[in-house]
């Protein structure tokens, strides 16, 4: 994740290669077909009027095997989403438009507006819009946003004010205001993909290791109001934000209930090569989802509210407050030897909930607590990549620490530290709110540049040419600062980490605590992405926790996630993790016709102790869990307009059989007590789960600004030892796309 560059034009895993697209596919990739991605077509030149987009059809058939795919009765949230035996859907439930229109204009030399409108269809939906059952058939939804843009020249600098709805796009720094860049296989075709032919994008992706996005990638969407300033006095620049993003509400505010807010600002100066700058990030608010008034207070603390109370600061509106705040500094250096980034601050998260159960543990339950103290934790970030060869290739060296307290669900660091924090709200509403809560995700394994709070950790990438020959490893070690996994405390909010979240056959241990209800559970936990097949499994639904045969499966936007719980009773230890990365690309003419062949490959382990290097054994006596990634894939280029594409993907996951959650077989069920915490049993099997994808694809550009693309895919996961955790399936993807 490169972030040296001044003007922030990149930021992903691969350094400086990873460019937003008006540096890509439009101008170094394709600069013929500028004008066309741009969308430079004049309907009325006199007022300055222009207008681009693209209409899209993706349709999917799918069809599982009889037996193998997750059954709504495992699905505790009664969710169907994809999961049925066939489906034959159009679009793939992602919340893409299938068309889009953008009309911009400049009335006058300072002035400029511009309006996009977008049409989307849900695959299942209600009028909530919350993919599920429902026999109120399918729908399609209609968003448009509207903003404004205007800008003036004085004396004391240049000043532009955009201000609207809908998403615009903007970023500030890693830490305040911006977006990781995941890695992604070049099989699948993405809503972002530009025009231009498609055997240019492989091109683009055998050249830079990148896939090429649209101009809103790296960025954060919000609503509201942003500020430019250039060409201040004393050489400064300035950005000043104010309104709502996705995780404070954002465009659904009207209906969800939570008042939350984002302020972010920026102060920057060039040096010669030398840009520095300050920044400022907070996403404040109320909880509306646990409000405290006069009329329930009894009703939660079983006590009438006393005049004395109510003029205490933590009750009524205050006590209702939270806040996510970072303020950092940051630097950048340019030179013609190497680029350099720093990025160090502070952040911290701020609710009622969170501090009545970490500050005041030792309290008794039921306890009123007369105010809230705001908790910082330090965050900073190194990196430097050498730009000339040494040692006969490119280098990039990063290393990074986060505390547990600092939160930013805006930034580009992840929040495995403080369950509650969910898109503004909490997550106390026991049955209601926490499966909805998946932007957490405790114990997390991340990928090579992903940052994470609540971890330190160092990274290396080394690049190196060898003819045609491509090859790039990686390597990445990082530690808790705390095991939140420790026996002596109200362990995980809801007991939502390893399972069956929402009752509990024996409701004895539910503890009460400032309103709030507790389930004795494990923080001690391992989150896992689920890599192969990764795309096809975000579509057994959609964005909600406590999935899955087991209720151990997270659904994110075009990922899933698997929590495996870990066993030990004594807890002195912080779980470390590691990563090892091998990209080869090879490009080479074959009859006369392009080919490049790539192989990439990922290892990844967590254990009880610091070490260089993964774990090749799971069951070592400090390995918790191990997981390795192959996939291999071919580009020919068979025509001019014609491009065949095949992928071969595995993934094996393996657990510690003494330290990790169970299957037991005398129940053949999950080895759980009453309560449905897991534990250890005779002749229990931790998970041994083995995927497979297979696919074979065509790309055909039939014009310059437009293209058709199939897809088909043949896929299985299988745990050897959680026999009910299993898929086998097949589908075919289509997608028409024609930008105008």
């Amino acid at each position: 994740m490169s972030w040296g560059e001044a003007k922030a034009t990149t930021d992903g895993p691969s350094g400086e290669e990873t460019v937003l697209l008006q540096k890509q596919e439009g101008d170094a990739v394709a600069p013929e077909r500028t004008a066309k991605f741009k969308g430079a077509k004049s309907i009325a030149s006199g007022l300055g009027l222009r207008f681009s987009g693209y209409a899209r059809i993706f349709t999917l058939y799918r069809a599982m095997a009889d037996g193998n795919f997750y059954q709504d009765s495992d699905n505790i949230n009664n969710s169907k989403g994809l999961t049925l035996p066939v489906n034959l859907s159009l679009d793939d439930g992602s919340t893409q438009p299938l068309l889009m229109l953008r009309i911009e204009g400049n009335p006058t030399a300072k002035t400029s507006f511009q309006i996009e409108a977008s049409l989307n269809n849900y695959l299942l939906g209600n009028h909530t819009g919350i993919p599920d059952e429902t026999d109120q058939g399918r729908w399609a939804n209609i968003f448009a946003g509207f903003w404004l843009k205007g800008a003036t020249v004085t004396d004391y600098g240049r000043f532009e004010l955009t201000a609207g709805a809908g998403s615009i796009w903007e970023k500030m720094s890693p830490m305040t205001l911006w977006n990781f860049q995941y890695r992604d296989d070049m099989f699948e075709r993405y809503p972002w993909d530009p025009a231009g032919l498609n055997w240019r994008r492989y091109e683009w992706y055998y050249n830079t290791g990148d896939i090429p996005r649209d101009q809103r990638w790296g960025n954060r969407g919000m609503q509201g109001f942003v500020l430019n300033a250039t060409d201040l006095p004393l050489g400064l620049e300035a950005k000043l934000l104010y309104g709502k993003t996705r995780d404070s509400g954002g465009d659904q505010n009207w209906s969800n209930g939570i008042p939350q807010s984002m302020l972010g600002a920026r102060v920057s100066r060039q040096f010669g090569r030398l840009n520095v700058g300050g920044n400022y990030y907070n996403s404040f608010g109320f909880d509306e989802t646990q409000s405290i008034t006069r009329d329930n207070y009894s009703t939660i603390y079983g006590s009438l509210l006393s005049d004395e109370d109510a003029a205490k600061t933590f009750t009524i509106e205050n006590y209702n407050r939270n806040a996510q705040t970072v303020i950092t500094g940051d630097a950048s250096l340019n030179t013609n030897f190497a680029r350099f980034y720093g990025e160090f601050g502070a952040g911290s998260y701020l609710s009622r909930t969170y501090y009545d159960w970490t500050m005041f543990e030792g309290a008794e339950d039921g306890q009123v607590f007369d105010g809230f103290k705001r908790q910082w934790s330090p965050l900073a970030y190194m990196e430097a990549a050498i730009k000339k060869p040494l040692l006969r290739g490119r280098w990039k060296v990063a290393g990074y620490a986060i505390g547990q307290h600092a939160v930013n669900n805006q930034s580009t660091f992840l929040n495995s530290s403080i369950e509650e924090v969910l898109k503004g709200a909490n997550t106390s509403n026991y049955e209601g709110e926490a499966k909805w809560n998946n932007i957490f995700y405790d114990g997390m394994i991340t990928e090579i540049g992903q940052l994470t709070n609540n971890r330190w950790g160092a990274e290396m990438t080394h690049k190196r040419e060898h003819g045609k020959l491509i090859v790039e490893a990686s390597w990445a070690m990082n530690q808790e600062v705390v095991n939140h996994g420790t026996t002596e405390r109200k362990e995980d909010m809801l007991n939502g980490i390893f399972g069956k979240s929402y009752t509990a056959p024996d409701q004895s241990n539910i503890l009460e605590s400032s309103g709030n209800y507790y389930l004795d559970g494990t923080r001690n936990v391992i989150s896992f992405s689920h890599i192969v097949n990764q795309y096809q499994r975000s579509r057994f639904s959609y964005n909600q926790r406590f999935n899955g045969p087991n209720q151990r499966l997270l659904y994110d936007y075009r990922r899933t996630w698997q929590n495996v719980a870990i066993l030990d009773t004594v807890v002195d230890y912080r779980k470390s993790f590691n990563t090892l990365e091998l990209s080869l690309k090879y490009k080479v003419n074959f009859l006369g016709r392009g080919l490049i062949i790539t192989g990439f490959g990922r290892a990844n382990s967590v254990g009880d102790r610091l070490s260089p290097i993964p774990s090749f054994n799971a069951q070592g006596d400090h390995t918790f869990l191990t997981q390795w990634y192959e996939e291999l894939m071919l580009f020919y280029n068979i025509h001019r307009k014609v491009t065949l594409i095949g992928l071969v993907a595995t993934e094996q996951v393996r657990g510690n059989n003494e330290r990790t959650e169970q299957w037991d077989p005398d129940t053949d069920a999950p080895a759980v007590d009453a309560n449905g915490k897991p534990i250890l049993v005779d002749g229990g099997k931790a998970i041994k789960q083995n995927g497979l994808g297979l696919g074979i694809g065509l790309d055909y550009d039939f014009a310059n600004n437009a293209c058709l693309d199939v897809r088909y895919r043949w896929y299985k996961h299988e745990d050897k030892h959680f026999t009910n955790d299993k898929f086998q399936g097949q589908e075919v993807t289509c997608e028409l796309k024609i930008f105008f």
